[in-house]
């Protein structure tokens, strides 16, 4: 085979090509310090070296958590080691009191520099750093204000409504077709009528037309050219159309609203904030198109009837998801607010709440030794005893049934003109509520039979009847007081007709105040809930009277009737401007009271702060030390059932320092100073009641015949700050060894990494040696090459 000089000089550049495409490669290795430009060049060493990077980060998270937890030990080893030299000193002085020679003025000297050394240790027991978090740590969350419930009114809750406008001109004889549930009213128009004139002339035909039709469950009314028709009845649905052959006027349907949907339950997030008092409403949820075949879903909101800018106009907007209804953060209003939504809401369905704006702050000195749900509830006023029917429990006795904080009479009373023949009156807890949580009574008249002489027969069902009056007062405009409110949540189901009657029945006068009177249209069998709220009129102490009938719906008798009666959600909302108590709650059960008189609750007008003061737990041993909190905000934005709730946690959180090692990540105030179980002092307790009992000797001059007693417990309460001290020490060692094993572990693994990624300098500078020589060899073949070729030609 004949090889051409083209041949060897096109192959000659074609590996000058080559290798320097090879040497840009080496350069760019040294210059960069990378083995590999692009992931194809290296794929297993570069996806090696990712987890690589991956673990070196966690590395730094678990050095960072290394370096935290050496910083809190090492500031709880000091603060522990002086407490322990405080409670040595104290120690000491108990050795020296029990000296026969030290006498009364010696007695007095040590009971002084005891009560000294004690001040030390509390101080230290609740010490701060800079960071103003404790040297042993609190396991108190962030005290919190209940947020306030939602009173949500759906489709179901509301009347259907349809709503149809008229616009431009009618001419004469045009003809305009009006059909609501099959009866159609045809109105044929004149010369001049407007779109008013024949909203106005077809709502009244519509209503003549409709009640001949026997079909009065649909009322019809105009306004400015609208004519609206609503169901008389919630639930009731009807349909509606419109027809007509104008020209140049024209109807257009402008709002439905139907009941088919409803929200069964709203909440608002535990962590939202307010800064704006007032009522917030919610409504119009609508979903709209935002393209790409994407819709989002959004609700309107406004407080005190006003929008962000201060007018009736603007809204607030939210966005609705997944059974979330979140409004961006609006600082000068709310925060995070969101709200989780059971049900469907829609166009009609309707979300109130009254935002309180008080903050709460927990006294950081604050000292707890038993772990729990903590509840401060505010009052500022009386409230109905167990008026949300929860705390469950009926006995029976007699003709009466007695319910916590309520007395129920099961006479079954005869109305008027009525003879009963039979009935069976009870009163149970039922899980039949507003919005599907909790409990509710039910006052149930069963088997009812009765006949009257004239009108229809009444019999009287369960008669309920609060035990403790409560004191509710009226607005005064001298005081600037506004009135006590009292409200309730009722629903009646009936075989026949249910009647139900509230009243206010003042103790003093005996004079009753009506509520509520309501007897229904018509048989029922399943509830619908209302609420209802009553402004006090007159100043008094009053108990709330339920009482509950079973009508004659077809005025033929009763017989055998079953009518059920539901009471909820009873309470009174004060119009006081301060509070008047709050009680602290562990796990359900009240333990404290402050109030006014007792020096627990005082009021700043100026700085708008109230101080909700428990002090010290009764009982030994002490539960809490100085428990106090501050409200900031006006309290009259306060509502008589607010709750603050907190909670204890048993002990501090756990974090990690080597892979699957983990640690506290301090020591507790409530584990070194102790926790209330059998197997702790009470180091804080101890060394007090060691104090007092020196101080009385000293006023004595004798000891007490506990006092060795005393100091058992000091010496047991010394050993257990001594033993998390060192227990302090050893978690920084361990945190020490395993920083020293992570700096290895993390040197390793950059090691590795360096090999896999990292250019190897020595290595890359030979192969750019060994490059560029070929690259000159390769260079010179097309010189040989021409001068060989002048040899053959003579030249």
């Amino acid at each position: 085979m004949r090889v051409s000089s083209h041949q060897l000089l096109d192959a000659a550049i074609n590996s000058i090509q080559k290798q320097s495409v090879e040497a840009m490669k080496w350069q760019q290795q040294i210059s960069s310090g990378k083995k590999y430009v692009k992931a194809s060049e290296g794929a297993v060493a570069i996806a090696r070296g990712v987890e690589i990077q991956f673990d070196k980060s966690k590395y730094a998270m678990l050095k960072a958590n290394q370096d935290f937890v050496a910083t809190r030990m090492a500031l709880a080893d000091a603060q522990l080691g002086s407490m322990h030299d405080a409670l040595s000193e104290m120690q000491q002085m108990g050795v020296q009191a029990r000296d026969a020679a030290i006498g009364k003025i010696g007695l007095q000297s040590l009971a002084q520099k005891a009560r000294a050394a004690y001040d030390l240790l509390a101080q230290q027991a609740v010490a701060m750093d800079t960071n103003d978090e404790r040297y042993l740590l609190d396991t108190t969350n962030v005290a919190r204000l209940d947020q306030p419930k939602i009173t949500a009114t759906g489709s179901a809750s509301v009347a259907q409504k349809d709503s149809i406008t008229f616009s431009g001109a009618y001419g004469a004889n045009e003809i305009v077709e009006f059909t609501v549930n099959g009866v159609r009213l045809q109105y044929i128009t004149t010369a001049g009528d407007t779109a008013n004139s024949i909203a106005t002339n077809i709502a009244t035909q519509f209503t003549a037309a409709a009640n001949n039709a026997g079909n009065s469950a649909v009322t019809a009314s105009a306004s400015s050219g609208t004519i609206t028709l609503e169901a008389k009845k919630p639930g009731v649905p009807f349909t509606a159309s419109v027809v007509e052959n104008s020209s140049t006027g024209s109807a257009v349907r402008a709002e439905v609203r139907a009941n088919v949907t409803e929200v069964s339950s709203a909440t608002i997030a535990p962590d939202a904030v307010f800064q704006k008092a007032g009522t917030y409403l919610i409504d119009k949820f609508s979903t709209r198109s935002i393209g790409a075949g994407e819709t989002i879903t959004e609700a309107r909101m406004q407080i005190e009837g006003k929008g962000p800018d201060g007018s009736t106009s603007s809204y607030y907007v939210g966005v609705y998801k997944n059974g979330i209804l979140k409004f961006p953060q609006q600082p000068d209003a709310f925060m995070n607010l969101e709200i989780a939504i059971t049900g469907n809401p829609d166009l009609m369905t309707e979300m109130r709440f009254e935002a309180n704006p008080v903050t709460v702050r927990l006294n950081p000195a604050a000292k707890m030794h038993v772990d729990g749900a903590y509840a401060v509830e505010l009052s500022k006023g009386d409230q109905f005893i167990n008026g949300n029917f929860e705390k469950t429990g009926v006995t029976y006795q007699g003709s009466s049934a007695l319910i916590n904080g309520w007395t129920a009479s099961l006479t079954a009373a005869a109305g008027t003109n009525t003879t009963v023949t039979a009935a069976t009156n009870t009163v149970d807890f039922s899980t039949q509520t507003r919005f599907d949580s909790g409990r509710s009574l039910l006052l149930k008249s069963s088997g009812v039979s009765g006949t009257a002489t004239a009108g229809a027969a009444s019999v009287g069902g369960p008669v309920l009847l609060s035990n403790e009056p409560v004191q509710l007062f009226a607005s005064n405009t001298t005081t600037g007081r506004v009135a006590d409110t009292v409200s309730f949540r009722w629903a009646a189901t009936s075989t026949e007709l249910a009647k139900v009657t509230v009243s206010l029945v003042n103790i003093d006068t005996n004079e009753s105040t009506v509520l509520l009177s309501s007897t229904a249209a018509a048989p029922s069998s399943s509830p619908t809930w209302a609420a209802l709220t009553h402004t006090v009129t007159k100043d008094g102490r009053y108990r709330l009277k339920v009482e509950s009938a079973t009508v004659d719906s077809a005025v033929d008798g009763i017989s055998n009737a079953t009518t059920s009666v539901y009471i909820d959600d009873v309470q009174v909302v004060s119009g006081a401007k301060e509070l008047t108590a709050a009680t602290l709650m562990v796990d359900g059960a009240a333990v404290k009271t402050a109030t006014v008189a007792n020096g627990g609750l005082a009021y700043d007008a100026t700085t708008k702060t109230t101080r909700i003061n428990f002090a010290n737990a009764a009982g030994s041993p002490t539960n809490f030390y100085d428990l106090s909190l501050d409200l900031v905000g006006d309290p009259a934005d306060l509502r008589t059932t607010n709750k603050i709730n907190f909670r204890v946690d048993p002990k501090v959180k756990q974090i990690e320092i080597e892979p699957g090692i983990w640690v506290p990540e301090g020591i507790s105030f409530r584990e070194a100073l102790g926790n209330n179980t059998a197997t702790s002092r009470d180091v804080l307790a101890d060394a007090r009641a060691f104090v007092e009992s020196l101080e009385r000797a000293a006023v004595s001059g004798t000891l007490e015949s506990d006092f060795t007693g005393k100091i058992a417990h000091l010496d047991a309460a010394t050993d257990q700050v001594l033993k998390y001290q060192i227990r302090a020490g050893v978690i920084g060692a361990q945190v020490d060894a395993a920083k020293a094993a992570l700096e290895i572990k993390a040197t390793e693994l950059e090691a590795h990494r360096s090999r896999l990624l990292d250019t190897d300098i020595a290595e890359a500078s030979a192969g750019l040696v060994r490059t560029l020589s070929t690259i000159d060899v390769r260079m010179g073949l097309p010189v040989r090459m021409k001068k060989r070729t002048r040899s053959c030609f003579g030249e």
